[in-house]
């Protein structure tokens, strides 16, 4: 946003001067960055000539609060200041509301008589000023700082690398929570994600039966040298409702669970063999019935 102000007449329209007869307001282009909740005064001065004792003419200091994306969201004007009670100034104390990042200062005036142009009589705003009690947070907006992410995609437009690093001319994983590795079957679903985080490699596995229903997916990683896996699979019923889920660690079969339904798709039915929940022990648990 450039330094200045602009003006802005109520219909949106942007002119160079404001018109004798219209609602306008004047708006700094710079705007402060500001958090929801910190309070602020606003001030500025309004000069009325030619209007005593009429409230045609009138003015108020203006603060506008916009979102993060640069929309505005609350339009707040300071005391009237009109022809009834002549020049003065205009007073503004309010808080910033929720989902405020920018404030910008300004004025809004009016003359409800259009006058001729031999006897315009002005509304002028001037010396605007604005305080905030939290002098840390008035900060002038300022470019966020640049972050550089890479995409690699294949043939299909599929994604392969997201969130990279660019390394002799190659898009490749990085050190990052969010920097994933995909690889696709001819159907497009993805059948492995590969990641890097904290010098950990891990590898996910996926598998799918012929309607497209996830069946497998394994998580094969190394620390250092050390190899590890852990493994889930699952079984469906002719409705696409899962029936059996196996999950597997670094020494085989965990754990099933088997799940019986009733004739109006009601769960009816759930147990689980395996080593239970606190890894001492075999057998069969009934986790519900009904």
């Amino acid at each position: 946003h450039r330094t200045g102000f602009a003006i802005v007449e109520k219909d949106g329209r942007h002119v160079a001067q404001a018109r004798i007869g219209k609602t306008f307001d004047i708006v700094n282009n710079d705007w402060a960055v500001i958090r929801p909740g910190v309070k602020i005064r606003a001030e500025g001065w309004v000069d009325i000539v030619g209007w005593a004792g009429s409230a045609s003419a009138s003015g108020q200091v203006l603060l506008n609060f916009y979102d993060a994306a640069g929309q505005l969201i609350r339009r707040e004007a300071g005391s009237l200041v009109s022809g009834e009670t002549g020049s003065g100034r205009s007073t503004l104390e309010t808080v910033a509301p929720a989902g405020a990042a920018y404030v910008a200062l300004g004025g809004t005036a009016r003359s409800r008589v259009v006058l001729a142009q031999s006897d315009a009589r002005p509304v002028t705003l001037s010396d605007f000023r604005w305080v905030f009690p939290e002098q840390a947070s008035l900060v002038m907006r300022a470019s966020p700082p640049v972050r550089t992410a890479w995409y690699a995609f294949d043939a299909n437009n599929q994604v392969t690398v997201m969130n990279g690093d660019l390394v002799d001319g190659q898009v490749v994983l990085k050190q990052a929570e969010n920097s994933t590795a995909f690889d696709y079957d001819t159907a497009g679903r993805v059948i492995r994600r590969r990641s890097l985080e904290a010098g950990v490699h891990t590898a996910r596995d996926l598998g799918y039966d012929a309607l497209g229903r996830k069946t497998r997916e394994s998580k094969r990683y190394t620390v250092g040298e050390r190899p590890a896996e852990i493994a889930e699979g699952w079984r469906h019923d002719a409705l696409g409702r899962v029936t059996a889920h196996r999950t597997y660690d670094e020494n085989g079969l965990k754990r099933l669970n088997l799940t019986d339904y009733d004739a109006d798709g009601r769960q009816l039915r759930q147990l689980s063999f395996g080593r239970s929940l606190d890894g001492a022990g075999q057998g069969e648990e009934a986790i519900g019935e009904g």
